[in-house]
């Protein structure tokens, strides 16, 4: 990966936009950022960083975190970066989560994070849209091109500060992580993990397969796979036994269900005829209340014939009733409209003095009308003379404060300097503090880790002992539990022979050999247990077997968790090293302090960095104030003159309105008041016109209704009569004693077709209960009642047994199928084992030499990249020596580390002053940055050199170069010279002057109270 341009606005300290074109650095350059503290060199490590992955190169800032507080707040922060990698061009932009001025209105809204990924062509424009705004997805995507994770990148292309050291110091297991990526070498890790799946799948099937062996023997409580013959042949015979006993069960049991069958059905007759009998009784009992029917439907037929005078009879009367009823209310209405006519016209009186009230109010209507117009200018005039005092007012008190802020802000000022240098006095020594913090503080943790494991050595001891004495207790349950379950199974066998024994009869023939003669039968001597209890011992023998096999599995597991104690103490030992003989307690004394010591130095260093942000603030603070006091002369200038003017022009409205209409709402209400008074007054005018028409309009009408009633009632009365004399004679002819009998036959007239279909029906009803009686007595002839309950309980009896007999016989041949089977799923997986012991004789062997499951500890993926390591550790101690003036060599540890630690690719160094190789942690901090210098160079020409790896074109150093003397500090940057001439861009961060005088090429920071700002320098 090369840079071709860097772009960040509103980044760090920098409030304005900032490019940085790497190519008019030149081709392949080894350049320097130079700059003082604080201005912002590593900022430019950050930026690249994040738009590559979204974070800072050390971390401990988020994008959110990166927005510059000078920035103008409708500023966007965001970072564009473009890079080759390869012959492909790629530009990626950024923008992290921030506050944004609101598109309409006032506040501001949270700008959400967003990340664009282009493909730029030959031109460097964006020729593809790879990504359109998905930070999770451009995450992916630049990790899949660079082929790095952001800490893999952070280790071998940008060495942030506090974090050079890191990969000189990885450990086994993350050096490989790194050294994989770089070389591209998953296809052994790939080839690892399918011969371990392989290995452990055929492992799990060899297991799965004698657990399926033992489970189908324990089924039938056998010890082996010889005793399966012997258990069939006893079985088979037992089922022969069974079957003859079924036959003859099933027979007995058909034979009692025959008889049964003909009593039920014959029982079932003689309810029939008792349910007959019982209904021939109930029709009887209705005799006397059919015969009342009969009566009462004869007078029925006979008020038929005069039904029609009756009803002709009642209509006339209804309407007699009612034509008096109409008459009654009319005349109430002509009562009621009169009185409403009169009442009109008294009202009309009021007219004239209501016509008199309309002329006043239209008046003054149009005098009111006229104020309107003049009051909305007075108000306008009035409001812009108190806008104009409270703006004058307003600018007046802004001006006092400001001034009275500005005196403070320089009195602060001159503070704050004073405190800074204070401060600086403090923060020497810092850096010794901090190493010793370091060391003991891994001394603590290894002390703490000591204790942990001591504790869990006893631990297990004391665990294994439990688990050995748990053990042989088990085992002897599991003996005792297996005699007693062989002693129950003999028993029931011998038992089930003289049970047979002593069923046997003289002259019948043996169910088992059929033989007639039965000279000596085998009494029983013994009690015979039951299949419950056999079943019972069963199951208690397979629980003890598993707990026997359960605890001498965690006999196995503890003693593998004592060795371990055992070897991660002994290591433990070995890194505390001279802290070995101290106790917990008295290093972490030393550690605190330590500690005190180094905070001390990092709170002197972190209020003399506070003091110089505050310094900067300050000084912003004041130009910004002095700026806004000149600008308060100006406004508070203006305001006074535009409050005169106002005044002026409402004093002169103010002569033409009266005082009381001066407010608009007043003068609008007292229009709304005389408009409704208007339009009520000549709606009442109308509404007493409306009211004289209307009520002599309704007395005219409702007389002639009066009138027309009383003209028809004479009529209605003489056909009433005429009709009450028809009724009277035909009720005289009839045969009816008076006239409340015949009206009790007339409304029972509905009624007369069901009376007629109940007598109809209770003559069908005796005729075919007589009929069914003589033909059931016919049928039963001179059979007996049959005694049903007796005979289902000789049914049950026989289906009880038939029942017994074919569960015997059924679980005898269902015995016979299971061992047949058994013996068959034994044999397929005897064959099955075989293949399988001869597989994995292969596979498991390949799987624990590819997954250093030797002595070595070594795998294979592990065994090539200690290979390409041993490239990588020649180059790098080719240039420490050059760098060291011939005393360091770079070696990788050939011993393997102690327990179950992964080794083969760590790191240790070689000292030719003194002949001894020591661990990369023993270098002091000159000598560490040149050593992690030296292997990150050398990492970088070794991945060149292998096809298809990842090319390291370009390499960013911050900071390292002030722990060097001089003499080391020249050899160091040959050494970076000499890479530089074989196709690398170097860039160093650092503000060492030794640096900036050997170094002409620079991107020079230059920063001041508005912020920082990037200058190319020798270009």
């Amino acid at each position: 990966m090369t840079p071709i341009q860097l772009s960040f606005t509103a980044f760090g300290p920098f409030p304005k936009n900032e490019v940085i074109n790497f190519k008019s650095l030149g081709k392949n350059p080894l350049f320097l950022i130079n700059g003082p503290t604080g201005a912002g060199k590593t900022t430019i490590l950050d930026a690249m960083c994040f738009a590559l992955y979204g974070k800072t190169t050390g971390d401990e800032r988020g994008g959110d975190q990166m927005r510059c507080d000078l920035a103008a707040a409708d500023t966007l922060t965001e970072v564009v970066f473009s890079f080759h990698i390869g012959n492909a061009s790629y530009r990626i932009r950024r923008v992290p989560d921030q506050p944004r001025p609101k598109a309409r209105g006032e506040g501001f809204t949270q700008q959400s994070s967003e990340a664009q990924l282009w493909q730029l062509d030959e031109q460097g424009e964006p020729q593809k849209l790879l990504v359109s705004s998905k930070v999770t997805q451009a995450n992916h995507d630049i990790q899949q091109l660079l082929g790095l994770s952001v800490d893999q990148f952070r280790q071998v292309m940008v060495l942030p500060q506090g974090q050079f050291r890191k990969l000189l110091t990885a450990g086994s297991a993350e050096r490989e992580k790194i050294f994989s990526q770089l070389f591209q070498t998953g296809i052994y890790a790939k080839l690892e993990e399918a011969l371990k799946r392989q290995a452990l799948e055929l492992n799990r099937e060899l297991e799965s397969i004698n657990d399926s062996r033992q489970a189908l023997l324990r089924q039938h409580d056998l010890e082996h796979t010889s005793a399966l013959g012997v258990a069939l042949d006893a079985a088979d015979s037992h089922r022969h036994q069974m079957h003859l006993a079924n036959l003859y069960a099933q027979a007995a049991f058909s034979s009692a269900e025959k008889v049964l069958t003909r009593a039920e059905q014959l029982a079932a007759t003689y309810t029939q005829l008792d349910t007959l009998i019982t209904k021939r009784e109930a029709l009887n009992e209705q005799s006397s209340l059919i015969e009342q029917d009969k009566i009462k439907l004869n007078a029925i037929e006979r008020a038929k014939s005069i039904a029609a005078v009756y009803q002709h009879q009642v209509s006339a009367q209804a309407s007699l009733a009612a034509i008096r009823e109409r008459l009654a209310k009319a005349k109430t209405h002509t009562e009621q409209a009169t009185i409403e006519y009169q009442r009109a016209q008294t009202r009309q009186a009021d007219i004239p003095a209501l016509q008199d009230r309309v002329r006043l109010t239209q008046e003054q209507i149009q005098k009111l009308e006229r104020y309107s117009a003049l009051v909305n200018d007075f108000q306008s005039a009035q409001s812009l003379y108190q806008e104009s005092s409270l703006q004058f007012a307003e600018a007046s008190t802004q001006h006092e404060q400001k001034r009275a802020l500005l005196t403070s802000s320089v009195e602060s000022l001159d503070q704050w300097v004073a405190y800074q240098k204070q401060q600086s006095q403090l923060t020497e020594g810092l850096s010794a503090a901090q190493q010793r913090v370091f060391e003991l503080t891994t001394a603590v943790e290894l002390a703490q880790k000591r204790d942990v494991l001591e504790k869990q050595r006893n631990d297990c001891k004391a665990r294994l002992d439990e688990s050995r004495a748990a053990g042989l207790r088990f085992k002897a349950e599991f003996d005792e539990c297996e005699s007693a379950a062989t002693r129950l199974e003999r028993d029931w066998h011998l038992g089930q022979a003289a049970i047979l024994s002593q069923s046997l009869t003289p002259g019948e023939p043996c169910p088992v050999c059929g033989s007639q003669d039965h000279p000596s039968p085998q009494p029983s001597t013994i009690e015979v247990p039951t299949q419950e209890q056999i079943k019972e011992a069963r199951l208690q023998l397979s629980l003890k077997d598993q707990n026997l096999t359960q605890e001498r599995s965690n006999y196995r597991f503890i003693n593998k968790e004592l060795d371990k104690c055992i070897n991660d103490l002994s290591e433990c030992e070995k890194k505390l090293k001279d802290n070995a003989v101290l106790s917990l307690k008295e290093i972490e004394s030393k550690l605190s302090e330590a500690e005190k010591q180094h905070q001390v130095g990092q709170q002197a260093d972190k209020e003399r960095r506070a003091a110089g942000e505050q310094i900067d603030k300050l000084n912003q603070q004041i130009n910004a104030l002095r700026a806004e006091l000149e600008l308060l002369e100006q406004e508070v200038s203006r305001f006074r003159a535009a409050k005169e003017v106002a005044a002026a022009n409402a004093g002169k409205l103010s002569a033409d309105l009266p005082e009381e209409y001066r407010d608009s709402s007043v003068v609008e209400q007292a229009l709304v008041n005389s408009r409704t008074a208007l339009a009520n007054d000549n709606k009442a005018i109308e509404d007493i016109t409306n009211a004289i028409q209307a009520a002599y309009t309704s007395l005219q009408s409702q007389s002639a209704v009066e009138q027309a009633v009383s003209e028809e009632l004479p009529v209605v009365e003489t056909q009433a009569l005429q009709a009450r004399d028809e009724f009277t004679q035909a009720l005289k002819a009839s045969s009816f004693d008076n006239e409340e009998a015949f009206k009790e036959a007339y409304q029972a007239i509905d009624s007369a077709s069901s009376l007629q279909e109940r007598l109809l029906q209770y003559d069908n009803a005796v005729t075919a209960n007589n009929a069914a009686i003589d033909q059931l007595k016919e049928q039963i002839g001179s059979q007996e009642r049959p005694d049903i309950n007796r005979l289902s309980d000789d049914l049950n009896s026989y289906q009880h047994a038939k029942t017994e007999a074919n569960k015997h016989w059924v679980a005898a041949d269902h015995q016979v199928s299971d061992l047949l089977k058994t013996q068959e799923r034994l044999d397929a997986i005897a064959l099955k084992a075989q293949e399988l012991d001869k597989a994995y004789a292969v596979v498991g062997t390949l799987s624990q030499v590819a997954n250093g499951q030797t002595s070595s500890r070594v795998s294979l993926q592990r065994f090539v990249l200690s290979v390409l390591l041993d490239d990588v550790l020649l180059e790098a101690s080719h240039r420490l020596l050059l760098m060291s003036k011939g005393r360091y060599n770079l070696l990788r540890k050939e011993e393997r580390s102690a327990g179950n630690v992964a080794s083969g690719l760590d790191l240790e160094v070689e000292d030719t002053y003194s002949g001894r190789v020591r661990a990369v942690e023993t270098l002091s901090g000159g000598e560490g940055f040149m050593a992690a210098l030296a292997l990150a160079l050398g990492l970088s020409e070794v991945v060149q050199a292998y096809a298809g790896g990842i090319r390291l074109d370009v390499l960013f150093i911050d900071e390292g170069f002030g722990s060097l003397d001089p003499e080391s500090l020249d050899l160091a940057i040959q050494t970076l010279m000499d890479l530089q001439q074989g196709g690398r861009m170097i860039g160093i961060i650092s503000h060492v002057a030794e640096l900036k005088e050997q170094m002409p090429l620079r991107i020079d920071i230059e920063t001041s109270r508005l912020g920082s700002r990037i200058a190319m320098a020798d270009l």
